[in-house]
């Protein structure tokens, strides 16, 4: 292995009317998404990593487990995390 990526909506997001978006877009809405998935990929390159570590937090679980699968030469790690908002810190 050679790269490792990571892709969520943790550190890069915007609140708008107390709805968290994060910096991914969901191309079915062309919104940011408000789901806490978070994937790393560890595999051969930077440039398929970081394109398939977004595509598993924007596919649903089924399809997710159907992609691992099919591609043994990557490695997924793929979590749900509790996401805070600036008020929630304070």
């Amino acid at each position: 292995y050679a790269a490792i990526s990571t892709s969520g909506g943790t550190a890069q997001y915007v609140v708008i009317d107390e709805v968290r978006y994060s910096h991914v877009i969901d191309p079915a809405t062309g919104l940011g998404l408000t789901h806490s998935t978070m994937a790393t990929v560890i595999g051969p390159t930077a440039f398929e990593t970081d394109a398939y570590a977004t595509v598993l937090t924007l596919v649903d679980a089924n399809l997710r487990a159907a992609l691992i699968a099919a591609h043994p030469e990557w490695t997924a790690f793929v979590r749900t995390v509790m996401l805070a908002t600036e008020d929630d810190q304070n």
